[in-house]
């Protein structure tokens, strides 16, 4: 019986029996090595300028300059809290205090390309959070009272009736 995720990833080592799986790693592990590792970290990966890589280009740079633009602001307006130096009190804030030249010489540093980086990580992480929040929500539903008469569409919800709010059905529904 073929499952469609077959169709979608092929039998790869996801999807096989364990004697299978085993012959496989065998022969993939060698190129996992660290030789071989060494070997593909100092190419540079060329893509050809499509239309849709273009696109994604311009959206990039538009995302760092913004980003730059944030940093470049909190850098300039730097704001006074509890009587130390402060970029913000913020992820970003310690980031770009880090960027800040001090005396001490043993503090860790991160340039301006690296807390952009930084930065794009960590928004992909928001949305990450996010979209899992939205589709396994911690709460399934809600029950409320209504404290007055109250008209809903053309639903008229009398005082003292409760409503059950479906957020899991809302958050997974197309229309919504």
């Amino acid at each position: 019986m073929r499952y469609p995720i077959d169709t979608l990833l092929g039998k790869g080592l996801v999807l096989l029996n364990a004697l299978d799986w085993a012959r496989h790693r065998t022969i993939l592990n060698n190129g996992f090595s660290m030789d071989k590792l060494k070997c593909h970290s100092g190419k540079k990966e060329r893509y050809p300028p499509t239309p849709s890589n273009i696109q994604v280009w311009k959206r990039d740079r538009k995302v760092k300059n913004t980003l730059r633009q944030v940093i470049e602001s909190r850098t300039k307006s730097q704001v006074e809290i509890s009587s130390k130096d402060c970029y913000g009190c913020d992820v970003l804030g310690l980031m770009v205090e880090s960027l800040q030249t001090t005396g001490n010489e043993d503090s860790p540093k991160l340039n301006m390309d690296e807390i952009i980086e930084e930065c794009k990580t960590l928004a992909l992480v928001n949305m990450v959070i996010l979209e899992t929040l939205r589709l396994y929500c911690p709460e399934i539903g809600l029950i409320r009272e209504a404290s007055q008469d109250a008209k809903l569409g053309n639903l008229m919800i009398p005082k003292g009736l409760y409503v059950t709010i479906p957020v899991l059905s809302i958050h997974r529904s197309n229309e919504y």
